[in-house]
């Protein structure tokens, strides 16, 4: 079966390396809408610190949206970045297929240079279902996750824990 259009490119250069941070965008097949249902939101969200837990990657933090998760993670030693993909795709997937949906077969990765500012994409998953009009700035997202340690110092670039209403013009 041929690669859908862009496969080659989403692969070239990709390297899986612990200890590295990376940014990733995995969608839903076809874009469905499901990952912001609560049992399907419920048990993406349990897998990605499930696998927090186990040493598979420490998620800094993480959004889901509709049809696809932002996800800033380090990647530990237990698994390649793909097969840690795999793993949350494959304890996921019965949750998705219970609202008629599927994981896209490809992901976006962004390997973070060590030198790279993480705050512009911190703020970038925080702030996508703001700027995609799914939650009005005076409200919470209920599906953005941050780890403690990026927590303490990404919250004194919000207004009381809310995007600054200039950020979404």
């Amino acid at each position: 079966m041929p690669h859908p259009r862009g496969y080659s490119a989403l692969r070239r250069g990709r390297y899986s390396a612990p200890g590295y941070v990376y940014f990733l965008t995995i969608c839903t097949a076809d874009r469905v809408r499901a990952l912001t249902d609560p049992n399907v939101g419920a048990a993406v969200q349990k897998e990605i610190l499930r696998m927090s837990s186990d040493g598979v990657w420490q998620a800094w933090a993480f959004t889901l949206m509709p049809d696809h998760v932002h996800l800033l993670e380090e990647l530990g030693k237990s698994l390649s970045l793909s097969q840690a993909i795999a793993r949350l795709k494959a304890k996921t997937k019965t949750a998705l297929q219970a609202r008629d949906a599927s994981w896209q077969e490809n992901y976006f990765d962004h390997r973070m240079a060590a030198s790279e500012p993480v705050l512009p994409v911190l703020l970038y998953v925080y702030l996508n279902p703001y700027r995609r009009g799914l939650v009005k700035a005076s409200e919470r997202w209920p599906w953005f996750h941050c780890h403690e340690r990026e927590w303490r110092w990404f919250k004194d670039h919000l207004a009381e824990s809310l995007p600054e209403p200039a950020w979404l013009m």
